[in-house]
């Protein structure tokens, strides 16, 4: 039976599959989303039951921050995933990385006040200074 949900990186040396979505995912509006992404923000999805297909060891990564790994594709670049230490077992992969129609959402928008001012926020998802996690208590 085929994979639901199917993803690569630009240049295809990193290809997975996995069994489905979990929930909708975040738009992240940090200044470090924006780099890596080369946007106005970064989107993420949570994947349940990954699996690599191609190219695991095309895979590199970049300790972005204290807490967070970004991964790459080591040939073209492409953003992968978003790695929290602080919450090893939640791996994020970016959802410009799915292919085809594959059915992602986004559900809220996180660090919104680092917003670029030429792409505002304009509907009407939550929206949260911070992470998602480090607003709840």
């Amino acid at each position: 039976m085929a994979s639901q949900i199917q993803g690569s990186c630009l240049c295809k040396a990193v290809q997975f599959e996995a069994d489905a979505i979990d929930g909708p995912g975040s738009a992240c509006h940090c200044v470090m989303c924006q780099k890596s992404h080369g946007g106005p923000f970064g989107a993420y999805i949570r994947l349940v039951g990954l699996r690599y297909t191609k190219g695991e060891h095309a895979i590199s990564a970049y300790p972005s921050s204290e807490y967070c790994t970004r991964s790459f594709c080591k040939f073209c670049g492409s953003t992968l995933q978003f790695l929290d230490r602080r919450h090893p077992d939640d791996v994020s992969f970016a959802i410009s990385s799915l292919d085809g129609e594959h059915g992602a959402t986004v559900g809220l928008h996180i660090y919104a006040d680092t917003c670029v001012k030429w792409h505002p926020i304009t509907d009407d998802l939550p929206r949260f200074s911070e992470d998602h996690d480090s607003t709840e208590n």
